[in-house]
């Protein structure tokens, strides 16, 4: 298995060599959320900020005639901070502000090979890479955290050709022509 490995990463470098540019694509975030409250609210409504880094980005390549390559990677990492109450020394009540929790955390990593035959149907071969940035879990911070891969391969089926997609044409009366100069 690890030499069918190895010679599958040393031909696809060779390929790669000798193939089209990259189609990059990238879409990010950022989004923040807070709430505030007075002092003149009755009740205990407290403040609080949220954070939320988002991050898409796909590279697609023919590396060969029939070969194609797709890479998505997806990042996100957000954090909570959560206003408290407690009581001071006069035992009057005095808002602060508690450390930030984590409430998003994705990495997210897939690549495609797909063996373009020209046929019906297509093979291909992908793996995945799914983790996170911070393993909160254990006393003691872990960096990339769990990891979980997973290798699929099969066949794939394009149904629209987006190179040819085109609206079809809207018949409009000719009364309606006159009316707006066409």
């Amino acid at each position: 298995m690890k030499r069918y490995l190895i010679l599958m990463i040393a031909l696809l470098v060779i390929a790669g060599l000798q193939a089209e540019t990259w189609k990059l694509d990238s879409n990010m975030s950022l989004t923040l959320s807070q709430s505030a409250f007075s002092d003149s609210w009755v009740g205990t409504e407290l403040s609080n900020i949220t954070w939320v880094a988002n991050s898409t980005t796909t590279a697609e390549r023919q590396l060969k005639s029939w070969l194609q390559n797709k890479n998505t990677l997806k990042l996100a990492f957000g954090q909570t901070h959560n206003q408290k109450t407690r009581l001071d020394a006069n035992m009057n009540p005095e808002k602060y502000w508690e450390h930030p929790e984590k409430s998003t955390d994705k990495i997210d990593f897939e690549s495609m090979f797909r063996f373009t035959t020209q046929g019906w149907v297509d093979p291909f071969l992908a793996g995945r890479f799914e983790s996170q940035f911070l393993d909160l879990t254990q006393a003691e911070t872990r960096i990339v955290n769990p990891m979980l891969f997973t290798e699929i391969a099969g066949i794939i089926r394009s149904f629209i050709d987006e190179k040819t997609v085109s609206l079809p044409r809207v018949w409009v009366p000719p009364s309606v022509k006159r009316l707006i100069g066409k």
